[in-house]
């Protein structure tokens, strides 16, 4: 089924176009990646979809009555703002149904009967009387309890975690992302991730997590070059036939290079006079230089020198910090090595950026002590925005850290250069900052950073809003990279390409050090989720034969035939716990079978259900046999 349709649809932007001539249909089931470098228009193509932004030219056809849920990179906090706020300004009509409903009873009158008995007759044929449940459900899924908290209090991944609530739980048909695991941590990531997988709706996101890409997505589309592809498949499979289809583009670029090649040599004789016939083949040759060359940006390599680091890195010894009486980070030691790449995890508001300010120095330790090297110099990527006067220059602000950056081969590299390495061409350097995208931003920050020459890099979510042939360069710097790395990643394939070793925070201000991969990470911390599972369950076991005991025993309460329920509600309860168990190793399986994720997919959500209702059931006779 078709759910929305674009015709030729373009859009410029001052003297920019970000897309000529666009015709795509997007159907249901379908779950779209959508990507393109950094200033592409991705963003923008989202706003035309939701019709908040229309087209220079072209048309667009919705289904009728078409829900469209719409998570944009920068939640939207009005002042004031409580969770339930964020959460209720849904697009969602029974949510719009809610919010009249509570209003009109806030105000209520015997005027307003009338009004109020059609308001609550539209909210039974919508069903909107449970939806505060149903959005409840998704925040504490997500880790926010708190409905009345004020949004200016909350995290940054706290409020990406609000805001998603709000779309998740909207019922849309069409759900548009964009970059959804910005700032969330990676256990919500994974979370997402499944719940994406495992759902029915259909669904484009913005994002250049590799990984998401390739677990959560059917189709890939890419804006490149003010044009629109779509590739079938996820993105192994992307990447399969776009290297096919530049080979072959390759092959008809070195075509035409050869004829054009010929014709230049015939135009450079200059005949004193052309018939009709050579003017045509001049018109030719002009075709021939203006034909685009369909490639990926090829970016040089690059990298720049850093500080030789001394045998003393840093050591810390039982530094911690408390707030609010509240143990933040528990008294931790560790000395850092040359070389080592850590990186940082734990869910939100567990620490982590704290962390990475009590290590550099930032934040001054409650207790203990940091010993730093005499060479070491630190360098750290924060989440804030870019600081900079919006009406300068790229080039200008660059040179305001220094004129030229020395690599590690000695070369000696001046700043426009240092740009172009970045993918920010000669043309593009006259630019004002206030015209650059998120992404843009963000790779201007970080490559002024590495021109400090830093041998201790802290980097807090350097992967957020970077296309993928930035995320490609930083992965090669920090590979070549000598100094020592912390880094904080949403980003698993980024953190898999980088990273050997981690800190876990547990949210209680303990830290924990893991030797592996995130991926070996993950694997272990499964099992040790499925020994408490089944630990847990064996604890139940022993507490329904407690129960049945007490039942056979008792003199009043419950009556013969509601004892043998219970018992049986106990059994039950535990087989479908077992084979929740099972359903739940499906979806953490790299690269399930597909028949398989999807029976798991479907059975999930009513099995949950099912364990709820049935316990539910027995706490109620339990209580009663008391």
């Amino acid at each position: 089924m078709n759910y929305l349709s674009l015709t030729d649809v373009s859009l410029t932007l001052g003297d920019t176009p970000l897309f000529t001539n666009v015709t795509l249909g997007i159907d249901s089931g379908e779950h779209i990646g959508f990507i393109g470098p950094n200033g592409a228009g991705k963003s923008t193509f989202l706003s035309v979809l939701t019709g908040k932004r229309l087209p220079d030219t072209g048309n667009q056809y919705r289904r009728n009555n078409l829900k469209i849920a719409y998570l944009p990179q920068i939640p939207e906090v009005p002042p004031g703002a409580s969770v339930a706020d964020l959460v209720f300004r849904s697009d969602d009509p029974r949510a719009s149904l809610v919010r009249q409903y509570e209003s009109l009873l806030d105000n209520y009158s015997e005027e307003m009967h009338e009004e109020l008995t059609e308001l609550q007759a539209r909210m039974d044929e919508e069903n909107a009387w449970n939806i505060e449940n149903t959005y409840h459900s998704f925040l504490t899924e997500l880790g926010l309890h708190d409905l009345s908290r004020q949004a200016d209090t909350l995290s940054g991944g706290e409020l990406r975690k609000a805001d998603m609530a709000r779309v998740l739980a909207s019922g849309a048909d069409l759900l548009l992302l964009d970059e959804p695991t910005n700032h969330l941590d990676l256990e919500t990531v994974e979370w997402l991730e499944a719940w994406l997988k495992t759902g029915k709706r259909s669904y484009i996101l913005v994002t250049h997590d590799r990984s998401f890409l390739d677990r959560s997505c059917n189709i890939i589309l890419e804006l490149e070059n003010s044009s629109l592809r779509k590739y079938p498949g996820n993105w192994s499979t992307y990447l399969a036939a776009k290297t096919k289809r530049l080979e072959e583009e390759e092959k008809a670029a070195d075509k035409r290079a050869n004829i054009l090649r010929r014709e230049m040599e015939w135009a450079s004789r200059q005949p004193k006079a052309r018939g009709t016939k050579d003017k045509k083949r001049l018109s030719r040759i002009e075709n021939l230089q203006d034909t685009p060359q369909a490639d990926l940006q090829r970016l040089s390599e690059f990298s720049s020198r850093g500080r030789r680091l001394g045998k003393k890195v840093l050591e810390l010894v039982n530094i911690g910090v408390s707030r609010s009486g509240r143990k933040v980070i528990e008294p931790f030691s560790y000395s850092f090595k040359r070389g080592e790449r850590i990186g940082i995890a734990g869910p939100n508001g567990a620490g982590k950026t704290t962390l990475l300010s009590l290590i550099s120095g930032i934040l001054p330790q409650d207790e203990g002590r940091a010993d730093l090297g005499v060479n070491t110099r630190f360098a750290v990527l924060d989440q804030s925005p870019l600081r900079a006067d919006e009406s300068s220059t790229l080039l200008d602000y660059m040179k305001r850290e220094a004129d030229n950056v020395r690599t590690t081969s000695g070369e000696l590299v001046n700043v426009s250069n240092w740009l172009e390495r970045f993918g920010f061409p000669a043309a593009a350097q006259r630019r004002k900052i206030r015209y650059l995208s998120g992404g843009e931003r963000r790779r201007l920050q970080l490559i002024r950073l590495l021109m400090k020459e830093p041998n201790f890099l802290i980097l807090d979510e350097p992967t957020n809003d970077l296309d993928l042939a930035t995320l490609g360069l930083l992965e090669q710097f920090l590979e070549e990279y000598e100094g020592c790395l912390l880094v904080v990643s949403h980003d698993r394939t980024f953190l898999e390409h980088i990273v050997d070793y981690f800190f876990i925070l547990d949210g209680r201000g303990s830290i924990l050090g893991f030797s592996g991969s995130w991926s070996e990470y993950r694997k272990m911390a499964r099992e040790q989720e499925r020994e408490e599972f089944r630990e847990n369950r064996e604890k139940r076991r022993v507490t329904a034969s407690e129960a049945s005991k007490s039942t056979r025993t008792a003199k009043k309460g419950l009556n013969f035939k509601e004892k043998k329920e219970m018992e049986s509600l106990m059994e039950e309860i535990l087989l479908l716990e077992e084979e929740l168990d099972t359903l739940e190793q499906v979806f953490s399986i790299t690269n399930p079978d597909p028949d398989k994720l999807a029976s798991a997919g479907r059975r999930h959500e009513p099995l949950r259900e099912e364990i709820a209702r049935k316990t539910t059931q027995w706490e109620e006779l339990a209580g009663r046999d008391e």
